[in-house]
């Protein structure tokens, strides 16, 4: 792979790939890896080692957990994340907040449509947060819209 790629795109039906694949990539600005067999992603999966990087499609993967730094690396705040229609029933605080709080100082945005997730405490930072929430441009649980969810009567 060449340093000066810009975009990359794996074809459909790859069950993974080594750790450090990414890395050597500086000038990445795209990675399309969604209709792929990823699964789970791990810690430390997708290390980015480029300034410019922005776009990160994660679609269809069969994704239903994410562990905190699987995604790491990227300085932008315009990252936009595209996990829709994967299996993720969480939006775990340790996994999505770090690139929440890079995006405050941005643009980005993260894509949660179609995916089964469930409204309960483990979601209240995120609903709670309407800065945050601003950061994701789709998703709903228990078939409503997160930016719609009413958390006035949680004890959480």
């Amino acid at each position: 792979m060449s340093h000066f790629l810009s975009n990359f795109q794996v074809s459909p039906g790859v069950e993974g790939f080594p750790e450090d694949a990414f890395q050597a990539l500086e000038n990445l600005e795209e990675l399309h890896l969604s209709n792929n067999l990823l699964g789970d992603l791990h810690r430390g999966q997708i290390a980015l080692n480029s300034e410019k990087f922005a776009y990160l499609y994660l679609s269809n993967n069969g994704i239903s957990n994410i562990e905190p730094d699987a995604i790491m690396g990227f300085t932008s705040t315009r990252l936009k994340v595209f996990l829709e229609d994967n299996n993720l029933t969480r939006v775990e605080e340790a996994v999505f907040r770090p690139l929440m709080d890079r995006m405050l100082d941005g643009w980005g945005e993260i894509d949660l449509e179609g995916n089964p997730l469930v409204c309960d405490c483990d979601m209240y930072w995120l609903l709670s947060n309407t800065t945050f929430l601003s950061n994701v441009r789709s998703g709903s649980c228990n078939g409503v819209d997160l930016q719609d969810v009413d958390i006035s009567s949680w004890n959480c």
